[in-house]
């Protein structure tokens, strides 16, 4: 069986491409776009990450429970869609910060968007003025999510070397509010 040069040349060219794309590639700049292939398959990896900034999330102990409710709140409200999606591997993080709260979605789909737009349309949900809770969340959820937060908050710090990084933490930033402070608010 014999070679054509230019199928020679085709598979250099090749191999020589997906030697590039082994490293994260910046694409636009403005949207900061990365693309990176799958190690071990070569397929593409998607990922979208939003930062919210909200000024008043971190302000008190108080408002830093809120927004850890509304965050185990929100991932309760989407469970089931975010386990559809997580079977065409579709990943799914939310998490309250001190600055706001940060969404990340990321998979080998190309409806990474569409999963992205269906979490914010339920985390724009709680931005109302009513004291009402939105309609994706039951008050028996908020309940069982409001328990959820408490035992998290009481089962802090039982080890040792989490209750020493956490002291020194709060020592470094004040900001960072304890979990006993948290439940007295």
């Amino acid at each position: 069986m014999s070679r054509n040069y230019n199928d020679w040349n085709e598979s250099q060219y090749l191999n020589s491409y997906l030697m590039i794309l082994t490293k994260p590639r910046l694409l636009f700049q403005v949207l900061k776009l990365w693309f990176l292939q799958d190690r071990k398959f070569k397929r593409p990896i998607g990922e979208f990450r939003l930062r919210i900034a909200c000024s008043n999330a971190n302000k008190t102990p108080l408002h830093r429970a809120c927004a850890e409710l509304m965050m185990i709140l929100l991932h309760d409200a989407s469970t089931e869609m975010c386990y559809l999606a997580s079977v065409c591997e579709l990943v799914n993080e939310m998490q309250a910060t001190d600055v706001g709260f940060s969404l990340r979605t990321q998979g080998f789909d190309d409806k990474i968007l569409d999963l992205t737009e269906a979490v914010l349309n339920i985390f724009y949900s709680f931005r109302n003025d009513t004291m009402e809770l939105p309609e994706d969340i039951k008050q028996h959820r908020f309940e069982a999510c409001l328990e959820i937060l408490r035992r998290r908050y009481r089962n802090s710090g039982m080890r040792a070397s989490s209750l020493c990084s956490n002291i020194r933490l709060r020592c470094l930033r004040p900001t960072i509010w304890s979990s006993t402070e948290k439940v007295r608010k």
